[in-house]
């Protein structure tokens, strides 16, 4: 895919002896708390940015990308003609060793066929339970943001559950659903999916269809 202040107090400050320069400037508590806060944000940003700039390009596997859901595995589900120019497809490896796949549909045609299903594994399962959360969140923001209040969330985990941890919706607009939305982490590993305009809501068929993408990504060495 992401918190009014005190009253002055009335209390009369007892000077401090003065200082000149520089540690003169260091010696006000309030500025080297500031200065120690800025110094900590930015080493926080650069190890994020070294972070995200040691992503390296990789090509998934054949056994890797049977792990996601593309437009051709849902054409056995549904009527469909699949447009290979609407599919985007991108992986990195991170300098911790974690790694993503991400794979995207967007269909021009007014079938309007949508599909976003990314894989991650991360380097620890803290790390895999923050990314399990992200993909969630971020799905709740960008509904908001791209839909606004015409679109409302059907929160459904009850329809079906996978792995350590999974939670399942429906979206939907003017009361009719449109698309349906999972994510589960297993371990290490983080699986999302989002599929539009191509509705699948019966329990039976959603496990049918999602438990052998979610099997072989379970196997799956990466």
């Amino acid at each position: 895919m992401n918190p009014p202040p005190p009253l002055p107090s009335q209390n009369i400050p007892v000077p401090l002896p003065k200082k000149n320069g520089f540690f003169a400037w260091l010696s006000k508590p309030l500025v080297m708390v500031c200065a120690m806060g800025l110094l900590g944000f930015l080493a926080i940003a650069a190890f994020i940015g070294i972070y995200f700039l040691s992503a390296r390009d990789f090509t998934p596997t054949t056994a890797q990308k049977a792990c996601i859901v593309t437009a051709d595995e849902l054409a056995n589900e549904f009527v469909m003609t699949v447009d290979p120019s609407a599919e985007t497809w991108s992986a990195q490896r991170y300098l911790d060793g974690s790694m993503e796949i991400d794979y995207e549909y967007d269909d021009p045609s007014p079938s309007m066929i949508y599909i976003n299903c990314s894989l991650s594994v991360d380097a620890s399962v803290s790390d895999a339970k923050y990314s399990f959360g992200g993909y969630w969140q971020g799905m709740k923001l960008g509904t908001k943001i791209g839909g606004g209040a015409s679109v409302d969330i059907e929160t459904a985990t009850h329809i079906f559950k996978w792995g350590d941890a999974s939670r399942f919706a429906f979206l939907k607009s003017g009361g009719s659903r449109y698309a349906l939305v999972f994510v589960t982490r297993k371990g290490r590993k983080v699986f999302y999916l989002t599929i539009a305009n191509a509705l699948l809501e019966d329990p039976a068929e959603i496990d049918a269809f999602l438990q052998p993408f979610l099997e072989r990504f379970d196997r799956e060495h990466f």
